[in-house]
């Protein structure tokens, strides 16, 4: 048996990428619908929870993306607003509302992830939109840690839209992902 995935509509976007040799496959790749016709890139790909067997237990999709770079933000964070597309589902999928983070910000004095929302609860974070797209903004709400993980409460919307989406970002113990 011979198995061949291709990568060719994300072969243009792997400077765009974290990581060069990681890349989303096009039959699973999520595709944003922005302004013109145009998809956005983000390196994200569907997954879907495996079925159990039981016809009355729904399977439920996951996004697992990687994480952004400067010139991917906007698309990043535009994933958690829009109903995305792909070609490994028939019908348009709900925006994400839980971010798990597996890597840390940075590891040792190397930055491995651009970071996407502020620091300090209150505050908001900008992000101009691309080819004069609406920008993005997300808003730090609340944050606890317990038992070594970290939850935070974001709040993300379009510029000009006062009333933001929530969406709950985690760590897990094992992540590292925070070490404050």
């Amino acid at each position: 048996m011979r198995l061949v995935l291709g990568v060719e509509g994300a072969g243009s976007s792997w400077t765009r990428d974290r990581n060069c040799d990681i890349v989303a496959y096009d039959r699973t790749r999520i595709l944003l619908p922005f302004v013109g016709g145009e998809d956005e890139y983000v390196n994200a790909s569907l997954i879907w929870e495996p079925s159990i067997g039981v016809a009355s237990l729904p399977r439920y999709p996951w996004i697992a993306a990687q994480a952004p770079v400067p010139s991917t933000l906007h698309a990043f964070l535009s994933l958690l607003l829009v109903s995305p597309t792909s070609p490994a589902s028939t019908t348009p999928l709900p925006p994400p509302s839980l971010i798990i983070q597996l890597t840390p910000l940075v590891e040792g004095s190397r930055q491995k992830c651009h970071p996407y929302f502020p620091h300090a609860v209150g505050e908001t974070l900008g992000v101009p939109g691309p080819r004069g797209e609406k920008g993005v903004w997300v808003r730090l709400v609340g944050k606890e840690k317990k038992d070594g993980r970290r939850t935070s409460q974001l709040l993300v919307g379009w510029d000009g839209e006062p009333l933001g989406r929530q969406v709950t970002h985690g760590t897990i113990p094992s992540s590292r992902a925070y070490q404050s």
